[in-house]
């Protein structure tokens, strides 16, 4: 297939810009041919570059007619349904706060699909039909490896500060690590201290502060994770609430506590060193970047199919 991905932005390492790079060069290493659209490059433009996928600014530059377009964003869309006006598209809506625009509708939008039950929720309020289902984050597990067993007391801890107001909440973090005798480390944008590889580096702790995308990936790595950032608290990840968290996308829609000292050192004593392996063990069983590959590759097809008329 000929794939091309639209993304607003293709510069730094945010959670959308990561998703775009995992899939394009994923589907290349499966024998796609595969492009990014974006209106904004930088950094993460050229490694893609690198691994062999073309990233453009307009659509006149995508390198081929494309079978298929995944749209992260409706940004381009106008541009790109004029450029490819017989082309079906699905759209992804990552962002479960924001309201999703009117172009959802397009007819050429034959697919649509949110990273959690409340992003799916936006989309069937301007649908007026439910969307198709969630369609999450995966990690690549071939780039980090699965950490050993944890301490039966967490003394290593990871605060991953990539919201607005990440500062605040590392503050009131540091209080408790001091309070619990743990040695506290910081990485994020809001600190300056950018990671390439969150997942190897989360390996490397015992218990994790992070939300999203980035508390995915640590529980992939074998860390315990507290899901939380400046919103509020979900808890302590363990495996009764594995699922409500994943169907969340472990994102504000999921944080039930307000992000206070009292709610976050309850979570920090919720620690189990076994119910964060079996997390573990879930998360890398179901958010596997292969398997994500696999169901993008479906998702593609019926799309092409039911456009040209045949049964998906």
């Amino acid at each position: 297939m000929r794939v091309l991905i639209h993304n607003s932005r293709v510069a730094k390492r945010t959670g959308t810009e990561i998703v775009s790079k995992d899939f394009a060069t994923g589907l290349k290493r499966r024998g796609h041919h595969v492009a990014i659209v974006t209106s904004q490059v930088g950094p993460l433009a050229s490694e893609i570059r690198a691994a062999g996928v073309p990233v453009v600014t307009n659509a006149r530059d995508v390198p081929f007619a494309p079978d298929v377009i995944h749209l992260n964003h409706l940004g381009m869309a106008t541009e790109l349904f004029a450029a490819f006006p017989n082309v079906p598209s699905i759209f992804q809506h990552h962002v479960p706060s924001a309201a999703v625009e009117p172009m959802v509708r397009h007819p050429n939008i034959r697919a649509r699909f949110g990273v959690s039950t409340l992003a799916c929720e936006k989309i069937r309020e301007v649908l007026g039909s439910p969307a198709d289902g969630i369609l999450g984050n995966y990690v690549d597990l071939s780039t980090f490896g699965e950490r050993g067993p944890l301490p039966a007391v967490p003394k290593r801890w990871l605060v991953i500060c990539e919201k607005k107001h990440g500062l605040r909440h590392l503050g009131k973090i540091v209080l408790l690590a001091i309070r619990a005798g743990a040695v506290l480390s910081a990485i994020g944008p809001r600190v300056k201290r950018l990671v390439e590889n969150v997942p190897a580096k989360a390996a490397a702790f015992d218990l994790v502060f992070a939300s999203a995308r980035c508390a995915l990936e640590a529980a992939a790595a074998g860390a315990s994770v507290i899901v939380t950032d400046y919103r509020g608290v979900a808890g302590f990840w363990n495996s009764s609430n594995c699922h409500a968290l994943l169907d969340g996308n472990l994102g504000g829609e999921t944080f039930n506590l307000p992000a206070q000292l009292g709610t976050l050192w309850t979570a920090i004593g919720q620690y189990d060193p076994e119910e964060a392996r079996r997390v573990s063990t879930i998360v890398r069983e179901k958010a596997d970047l292969e398997k994500g590959l696999s169901r993008l590759e479906a998702t593609y097809q019926q799309v092409i199919a039911r456009s040209n008329g045949q049964p998906a």
